[in-house]
C-alpha cells in the first residue's frame, strides 16, 4: 500500500477571498487647455523640493538687490 493523498478538486477548495475595488482617487493637478489635458496623480517629492529650492533661491536673491 502506498501512502498518497488524493489531489483536492478545485470545488473543494475555498475560493479565494477577492478585495473590494479601490476607489479611484482625484488627480493632484488636472490642467487643460484647449484639447491637451494633463493629469498628474501623484506630484514627486524631489520635484517640490527643487521648485521650492529655486524659488526660495531666486527670491533672496531678487530682495537682496
Amino acid at each position: 500500500m502506498t501512502n498518497f493523498l488524493p489531489r483536492p478538486d478545485e470545488s473543494q477548495q475555498s475560493p479565494q477571498p477577492t478585495q473590494p475595488p479601490q476607489p479611484q482617487k482625484e488627480p493632484s493637478l488636472d490642467l487643460r487647455c484647449g484639447g491637451v489635458r494633463l493629469t498628474i496623480q501623484r506630484v514627486p517629492a524631489w520635484l517640490v523640493t527643487a521648485v521650492t529650492t529655486a524659488v526660495g533661491s531666486g527670491l533672496a536673491w531678487w530682495l537682496q538687490r
